[in-house]
């Protein structure tokens, strides 16, 4: 208690960073968060009339999530 009375704060919680549980064995890959660095080369088919300072995407083809979320975009900016 306070002078002005009962206080209360929300905050993030330091273990699990909000997601609700931890992980006792993690990955010596991973170190738990369920991803790892790579690099993917791939092929993209650039339409007719894409001019340069344009931007493409492709759905799911960007970063991945951590602990099995969805692929985030890959942006394509035509030089």
């Amino acid at each position: 208690n306070t002078i002005l009375g009962q206080m209360q704060t929300t905050t993030t919680c330091p273990s699990c960073n909000g997601e609700g549980k931890t992980i006792s064995k993690k990955c010596a890959h991973c170190n738990g968060d369920g991803i790892v660095l790579d690099e993917e080369v791939i092929s993209i088919k650039i339409p007719a009339g894409v001019e340069e300072g344009m931007q493409l995407s492709m759905s799911g083809k960007g970063n991945a999530a951590r602990r099995g979320g969805v692929n985030g975009d890959l942006l394509i900016l035509v030089e």
